[in-house]
Parts: structure tokens; C-alpha cells; sequence
């Protein structure tokens, strides 16, 4: 016999069942594919309730060519070298420009501001992050963070930090 809830059982027992409307919050579960259901349901409910938080991240990477400054967050470093690219090769702004599209689902850097365009040969790449911030905020976005790791041997950045936290945080309207 195949009993598979209350109202089954009641009903080969001979007792009468009657229908109930009722919220469709307070759905009967009898088989697991109800339960799955009901699981994906209150699911959907809680993240409703959620605010729309996104994460994007970005990389960007550049080779070494003659020069005197590395730019970095648009601070100029001091160096017998300087990142090659057709812009400022900004690599930290590139790749926070990047992170911010990324979380929006706006493609990359390249999408926007293409190495093939002369427009945008030599151009200082706050204007790649301030795009990116416009578009997010037209959105209703608003960025809460900014956390950016530079990977380089050289040159040493550790005393730019406060002077790159200061131009990051007008970019992004943030506190440094």
C-alpha cells in the first residue's frame, strides 16, 4: 500500500478529507521533490531580502621598458624604469578598472578604451577607473572597498601608499 501522507492514511481509514485553501508559503511537503521545492523557494526569498552585493576582480600586468617614473594608483614612482603600454600602463588602475567592470558585467578595460584607438595613447588611466565608477553609480552602485595587491620587486612602494590611498579614494568616493 502506498500511503504518502496524513490525508492518504485518513482517507483508506474512511474518514472524509476536504480541501483547505490556504497560503502558498504553507504548501503541503509529502514528496522530497516538494521539499526541494519549498527549500529553493525560501531560498529565493532570503536572497531577495539581501542587498545586490558584487565583487569583481582585476589583473593586469605589463613589461618593463626605458624610462624614469613607474605610475602606480597615478602616483609616479621614481625608477630607472617604466611600465610599457599604450596608456600611462597604470597596471593597478588597470586592474581596478577591470574589477569594477567585471562587477557589473561591463567586459574589460579593452572593451572600453582599446590599445588600437589613438585616443587613448598615453592617456593617464584615472579617467579608465573614473568611466568605470560613472557606469557602476549610474547603476545605483556604490563601492564599498577597494583592495589592490601589487606584485613587483621593484621599485619599492611602500612610502607612495598614503599618496596612492588619497588619489584611489577620490577615484572611488571613498575614505583612504
Amino acid at each position: 500500500v502506498n500511503l504518502t501522507d496524513d490525508a492518504s492514511v485518513a482517507e483508506r481509514a474512511g474518514i472524509g478529507i476536504a480541501m483547505i485553501p490556504g497560503r502558498i508559503e504553507n504548501r503541503k511537503l509529502t514528496t522530497a521533490e516538494d521539499i526541494e521545492t519549498a527549500n529553493c523557494s525560501i531560498m529565493a526569498h532570503t536572497l531577495s531580502q539581501l542587498p545586490d552585493i558584487r565583487t569583481g576582480q582585476g589583473i593586469d600586468i605589463h613589461p618593463f621598458d626605458s624610462g624614469d617614473a613607474v605610475t602606480l594608483c597615478g602616483v609616479a614612482i621614481p625608477h630607472h624604469r617604466r611600465l610599457k603600454g599604450h596608456s600611462d600602463a597604470d597596471v593597478a588602475m588597470h586592474a581596478l578598472t577591470d574589477a569594477i567592470l567585471g562587477a557589473i558585467g561591463e567586459g574589460d578595460i579593452g572593451i572600453h578604451f582599446p590599445p588600437s584607438d589613438p585616443q587613448w595613447k598615453g592617456a593617464a588611466s584615472h579617467v579608465f577607473v573614473t568611466h568605470a565608477v560613472d557606469l557602476l553609480r549610474r547603476r545605483g552602485g556604490l563601492i564599498a572597498n577597494a583592495d589592490i595587491t601589487i606584485l613587483a620587486e621593484a621599485p619599492k612602494i611602500a612610502p607612495h601608499i598614503p599618496e596612492m590611498k588619497a588619489v584611489l579614494a577620490t577615484l572611488l568616493h571613498l575614505a583612504p
